[in-house]
C-alpha cells in the first residue's frame, strides 16, 4: 500500500518546485523585456538628436552659401511640419504588445487548490486508483488539452 502521506508531500514539494521554476522564468523574462525596451528608449533619443544635429548643420552649410532664401524657406518648412505631424499622429501605435510575447499560459485548471484530508491526512475524494480526475470539470479525457506538471524540459498532454 502505497503511504499517501508522504505522496500529499512530495505533491505539494513539487507544485512548489514548479509554481518557483515558472515564477523564475517569467522574472527572466520580464528583465529581458525591461532591458530591451530602456536600450531601444535610449536608442530612439540619440538617433532623433543625431538626425536634428545633422539636419541644422545642413542648413547652416546652406544659409553661409546664401543657397535659400529664408522668407521663402520658413513657411514651406512649417507647412511640411505640420503635414508629417498629423500624419505621424494619425499612424500613432503602440510598439509593445504582450500578446506578442511567448508567455506560458496558466490554466484555471492549473490552479492549486487546498485538498480536504480526513483525521489522519489521507486526502478525501480519491477513487479507488488514488486519482480525482472526476473532481476537474469536463474530467480529464484524453485529447481534452490538459497540461500535466512534469519536470523541466518534459511535455506531457
Amino acid at each position: 500500500m502505497m503511504d499517501l502521506t508522504s505522496t500529499a508531500q512530495g505533491a505539494k514539494k513539487a507544485v512548489h518546485d514548479a509554481k518557483v521554476e515558472l515564477a523564475t522564468a517569467y522574472s527572466k523574462l520580464l528583465a529581458g523585456i525591461k532591458e530591451k525596451w530602456v536600450a531601444k528608449k535610449e536608442y530612439t533619443v540619440l538617433e532623433g538628436q543625431a538626425a536634428e544635429v545633422e539636419s541644422n548643420l545642413a542648413l547652416i552649410d546652406q544659409i553661409t552659401k546664401a543657397a535659400i532664401d529664408l522668407t521663402v524657406e520658413k513657411p514651406r518648412l512649417q507647412a511640411e511640419l505640420d503635414d508629417l505631424e498629423a500624419r505621424y499622429k494619425s499612424k500613432e501605435v503602440s510598439d509593445f504588445t504582450l500578446s506578442k510575447l511567448d508567455l506560458p499560459q496558466v490554466l484555471e485548471i492549473s490552479v492549486v487548490r487546498p485538498m480536504d484530508v480526513d483525521e489522519q491526512g489521507t486526502p478525501i475524494g480519491l477513487d479507488e486508483f488514488g486519482s480525482n480526475k472526476d473532481a476537474f470539470p469536463g474530467g480529464l479525457a484524453e485529447g481534452s488539452g490538459t497540461v500535466f506538471a512534469t519536470s523541466a524540459g518534459e511535455s506531457r498532454e
